[in-house]
C-alpha cells in the first residue's frame, strides 16, 4: 500500500494496559484501513547524543480482540544505523497469546558501538515466557544478531527511558502525539520527555523486587500448543507418577512437561 506523504505514528501501553491502541493522520486526512503504522523518535543517549530512530507497529485485523477494540498487535520493529560502524540495525517482536516475544520497548542505547535495549514482558503469558523476570526487564545486547544479556551485563552507563512509553493513554496526549509528528517529522528529545511525564517509572531500578510485591502474575507453564497452565496444577500432584499423567492428560509432551523438575530425585 502506497501511503506518501504520510505521517504515522502508534504505541502499546506496557504491563499496565496491554490493549493496543492505533491512530493514523495523512497530513490531516483521515485514513481508516491500514495495518501497519511507522513513526521516528530523537532518542537522548546516555552520552547525550541524539539518535534518530524509525518504529513500525503491525496489527493483525484477524486476531482476537474485545468488541470495539483495535486490532490487536502482532510485532513491533526498530530500526535504526550505529553512528560509529553506520551500519542498520533491526529489532523485531512478534505479538500473540502463544508462545511469542510480546516484548515492549523501554530505552535504547549505544555504548562503544554497541548497540543495547531495555525491554519489558507485555503481559503475564510474556512474563512467564521470559522466566519472570527480576527486576522485569529483559536486557538485549547486539553482537551481530541481538542476544539476551543478565542485568549485570547491562552498562550502568544507561539509566533514562528514552522513547515514547505510552503515547495513547488519553486524547490529549494522542493529539499532542499528531500535532509533534506532522510539525517536525518525529518526536523531539523534549517532547518524548514531555509525553512521558505521567508515566509510571522513567529510569531502570536494577533492584530485585521482593517477591510479595513482584509482578501479579501468577507462574504459569506453555504447553507447547499455543496454551498455558499454571504451574501449581503439576506441583500439587501427589507424587511423579501423577505428575506425569496430568500431563498426559493435558497433552503435553516430555519437553514442556515439568515433572521431572518439581519432582526431581522422587522418581521411581
Amino acid at each position: 500500500m502506497a501511503l506518501a506523504p504520510l505521517i504515522k505514528l502508534t504505541h502499546t501501553l506496557p504491563l499496565r494496559g496491554w490493549q493496543p491502541v492505533v491512530f493514523i493522520v495523512m497530513l490531516g486526512v483521515a485514513l481508516s484501513a491500514c495495518t501497519s503504522t511507522t513513526w521516528k523518535e530523537e532518542v537522548a543517549l546516555h552520552d547525550g547524543k541524539k539518535l534518530i530512530v524509525s518504529r513500525t507497529y503491525t496489527y493483525d485485523p484477524k486476531g482476537l480482540r474485545e468488541p470495539f477494540q483495535p486490532d490487536p498487535l502482532k510485532e513491533s520493529t526498530l530500526t535504526f544505523t550505529v553512528p560509529e560502524t553506520k551500519q542498520t540495525v533491526t529489532w523485531k517482536s512478534d505479538f500473540g497469546r502463544a508462545y511469542q516475544d510480546n516484548l515492549v520497548l523501554y530505552m535504547v542505547d549505544i555504548l562503544n558501538g554497541t548497540p543495547y535495549l531495555v525491554t519489558t514482558p507485555g503481559g503475564c503469558l510474556a512474563y512467564n515466557k521470559w522466566k519472570r523476570p527480576n527486576p522485569p526487564y529483559v536486557f538485549l545486547k547486539y553482537d551481530g544478531e541481538w542476544k539476551r544479556i543478565p542485568v549485570e551485563q547491562f552498562p550502568t552507563e544507561f539509566k533514562e527511558l528514552n522513547v515514547i512509553l505510552s503515547p495513547n493513554s488519553n486524547e490529549v496526549k494522542k493529539k499532542e502525539i499528531l500535532n509533534m509528528t506532522a510539525r517536525d517529522g518525529f518526536v523531539s528529545v523534549e517532547n518524548i520527555k514531555k509525553l512521558n511525564r505521567d508515566s509510571m517509572t522513567h529510569t531502570i531500578d536494577r533492584t530485585v523486587i521482593k517477591t510479595a510485591k513482584a509482578v501479579s502474575c501468577g507462574e504459569m507453564i506453555y504447553n507447547g500448543d499455543g496454551g498455558w497452565i499454571g504451574l501449581d496444577w503439576f506441583r500439587k500432584q501427589p507424587s511423579y507418577e501423577a505428575c506425569l499423567k496430568y500431563c498426559a492428560q493435558e497433552k503435553m509432551s516430555a519437553q514442556y512437561c515439568p515433572c521431572s523438575t518439581l519432582f526431581k530425585g522422587k522418581e521411581k
